[in-house]
């Protein structure tokens, strides 16, 4: 038996948006959706330490982005927003070979720290929902920070 989609609508939608005549069925953008758990994607997380260590590192990256912005800024000149933060960013995408080293010492650096922390994920057998996933980030978060400070005092 395939799929059956409901959806109760009164007889003056119908005709506004010719559903009947179509035989279309108008769904609305999640943006002007009023139920907020309407559209609510249930994601989950699940991977090996391989998969762990990657999605560590690539929020070490952007974290680092963000904190040597803010740096440059500073906090009176303006904020940084979602599209500063290069989640595509890699390894390669450094400008000078001292700024690859730097990042490279911060990375052992917090690896040092978090890798038991991320070995215990990774052996989880249930997978990681988005706020457990949030939480996990907010635990490290003040970690890294300290650590990208440190290193950036110490250059």
């Amino acid at each position: 038996m395939g799929k059956s989609f409901y959806r109760f609508k009164n007889i003056k939608s119908l005709l506004e948006f010719e559903e009947l005549e179509k035989q279309t069925i108008y769904f609305a953008p999640p943006e002007d959706l009023n139920d907020p758990m309407e559209g609510f994607k249930d994601i989950v997380w699940n991977g090996d330490e391989i998969v762990w260590k990657n999605l560590f590192k690539n929020y070490l990256l952007c974290l680092e982005h963000a904190t040597s912005l803010f740096t440059v800024i500073g906090e009176e000149h303006g904020t940084i927003t979602e599209s500063d933060i290069p989640v595509f960013k890699n390894h390669e995408d450094f400008p000078t070979i001292q700024y690859k080293e730097l990042f490279e010492e911060i990375k052992l650096e917090f690896f040092k720290v978090v890798l038991p922390f991320i070995k215990k994920i990774a052996t989880r057998t249930s997978p990681i929902r988005r706020d457990e996933l949030s939480f996990n980030l907010k635990v490290v978060h003040s970690i890294a920070l300290d650590i990208i400070i440190e290193k950036y005092e110490e250059k």
